[in-house]
C-alpha cells in the first residue's frame, strides 16, 4: 500500500520527528485554556438542539390539530 512506497522512498517505518509541542505538560495547557469555550460552546448546542425539537414537535402538534 501507500505507507510502503512511503517507507521504501524515505527510510524506516513510523514517525521519527514528533513536534516539541506534544508532551503532556503543553496538552493540558492548552487543554486548560480551550476549556471554558468548549463547554460554553457545548452548552449553546445543546440549548439549540433544545429548541429545534421543541420547535418541531409543537409543528407535528399543530399538523396533527389540524387533521382532526
Amino acid at each position: 500500500g501507500s505507507q510502503d512506497i512511503i517507507v521504501a522512498t524515505f527510510g524506516q517505518k513510523g514517525r521519527q520527528h514528533r513536534s516539541r509541542d506534544n508532551t503532556p505538560a503543553i496538552l493540558d495547557e492548552i487543554a486548560s485554556r480551550y476549556r471554558l469555550a468548549a463547554y460554553s460552546c457545548q452548552a449553546s448546542t445543546l440549548s439549540d438542539i433544545a429548541s429545534v425539537k421543541k420547535h418541531y414537535q409543537t409543528g407535528i402538534r399543530a399538523a396533527r390539530n389540524r387533521e382532526k
